[in-house]
């Protein structure tokens, strides 16, 4: 690990960013791994905290190489591993895949950003987890018939051009039905912040 060339302001960020909020998802997969009952769940959340040690140490490496101070992040002391259970297993395991969605979206800019070699092959590396991770835990939803599916719509029957200017001012005047995309957008809002009420 390590180059004879500096790392860039955007490769401090990400990789800063990635350490404090790994360090953050690290203390809360220890409290799930204690609380959840699930087998198949307990498997995933131990899978989690398995890849979450390992960008860990992956990212602190990068720190260690250009003899950067190490961030401060989220410690033991910053949760309670033997409170009661607070979240059901149904909870961690939606909680898991948004977290996942985001990391995929994430290191996916990432990667984008960073020149280094080195620094990418951990990006790339934290995709490939992530995205092996959220397969498995879709795969669970599935299996067990609690993934919530996005709302089914009509096939359009042609493809056809958007004429009317009113189109984008939808909110302001003339009445037009939502489109696939908004409402995948609002769908996925709904989740996530239906999960922040939990």
């Amino acid at each position: 690990m390590g180059s004879t060339i500096k790392l860039t302001s955007s490769e401090l960020s990400q990789l800063w960013v990635t350490y404090i909020t790994n360090s953050m998802a690290n203390r809360m997969l220890k409290y799930f791994e204690k609380t959840t009952d699930d087998s198949d769940i307990h498997t995933i959340v131990q899978s989690a905290l398995a890849f979450s040690e390992a960008m860990d140490l992956r990212v602190k490496q990068h720190f260690l190489a250009e003899k950067l101070p190490i961030p401060y992040g989220f410690t033991d002391d910053d949760v309670h591993l033997n409170a009661p259970k607070l979240f059901t297993d149904r909870f961690i395991l939606e909680y898991l895949k948004q977290m996942l969605g985001f990391g995929v979206a994430t290191y996916g800019v990432s990667l984008a950003v960073c020149p280094r070699e080195d620094v990418r092959n951990t990006f790339k590396y934290a995709i490939e987890q992530t995205t092996l991770q959220l397969d498995t835990i879709i795969n669970v939803l599935l299996t067990k018939g609690m993934y919530i599916r996005p709302p089914f719509i009509p096939y359009p029957q042609k493809a056809e051009y958007v004429h009317k200017e009113s189109f984008f001012n939808a909110l302001f005047g003339d009445r037009r039905a939502l489109t696939s995309l908004e409402i995948t957008h609002l769908f996925f809002n709904t989740l996530t912040n239906s999960l922040g009420k939990g």
